[in-house]
């Protein structure tokens, strides 16, 4: 691992409990896809410092989905029933959602880092003026 964690195992038993974790963090990461939309239409609603963390736990979130795309390779290779195989389908399955939701969160944030208040703060009053009305800059 690059950031220097060890991995854990886990037995195949623990399956539903991490799909369990996986699913509340799709359901964690669709309510700040659904936070942060209005302020992609609405340029200037958030500061660095909130995007910034945003961009933290979700770099952080996708780092954490590698050790669990390890471990359902893992239990890949020791899953022996039908119901274990079917469990592993569903946990893989929320694995990719998440995997989905954190890439859209994160372009989420890279389009919101060029629009903070800082941003704003940092143009002058006649470039703020101009992009009001809608005129292009040149």
């Amino acid at each position: 691992m690059s950031d220097g964690r060890e991995q854990n195992w886990y037995p195949t038993s623990e399956i539903g409990y991490f799909t369990d974790i996986v699913r509340e963090g799709i359901s964690i990461t669709v309510g700040q896809i659904e936070l942060f939309e209005p302020a992609v239409g609405q340029p200037y609603r958030l500061d660095d410092e909130t995007v910034g963390h945003a961009v933290q736990v979700y770099e952080n979130q996708r780092e954490d989905q590698v050790l669990f795309r390890n471990q359902a390779e893992r239990w890949a290779g020791e899953v022996a029933t039908t119901q274990e195989k079917a469990a592993l389908a569903m946990y893989v399955a929320a694995l990719d959602e998440l995997d989905r939701l954190t890439d859209d969160v994160l372009k989420m944030c890279s389009t919101l880092a060029g629009q903070t208040i800082e941003k704003l703060l940092a143009k002058s009053d006649l470039k703020v003026g101009l992009e009001a009305l809608g005129i292009p800059r040149g």
